[in-house]
């Protein structure tokens, strides 16, 4: 369950960070993200299989949309606002909510692809 949210949460994080997002703009940044990274559609389809070690092109996706919709500020910082919009919309426990915020505030400033994984490691297991 945690995985189809997951896939759908870039979508989402680029329609909350926008003032008046429309669909098409949502699907221009996924797509523009998609192509910049070469991920093939298999991949964001099986993102819950490839969570634990995401290839190279997975994590520069996530950086991209990350970048693209604001939840990564220019400096490679986490935008909070932005956290807890995708905590809310993915229904975690509050225990949860707290340990997964709590590594995120850990996590070194994001400026490159790899530095994504550090982010995903902060995430619970999304095969369920």
């Amino acid at each position: 369950m945690h995985a189809v949210k997951l896939i759908l949460y870039f979508g989402f994080l680029v329609q909350a960070s926008w003032a008046l997002p429309t669909e098409s703009h949502v699907f221009q940044i996924l797509f523009y993200c998609r192509r910049k990274a070469s991920v093939p559609v298999e991949d964001l389809i099986n993102i819950h299989r490839l969570w634990d070690k995401p290839s190279n092109n997975l994590l520069c996706y996530m950086k991209c949309v990350s970048e693209n919709d604001g939840s990564l500020k220019k400096n490679g910082e986490v935008n909070e606002e932005s956290l807890d919009k995708f905590l809310k919309a993915m229904e975690f426990d509050e225990v949860l909510v707290k340990k997964v915020k709590e590594c995120v505030r850990q996590v070194p400033l994001v400026k490159t692809c790899e530095d994504m994984r550090n982010l995903t490691q902060c995430y619970p297991d999304l095969k369920s």
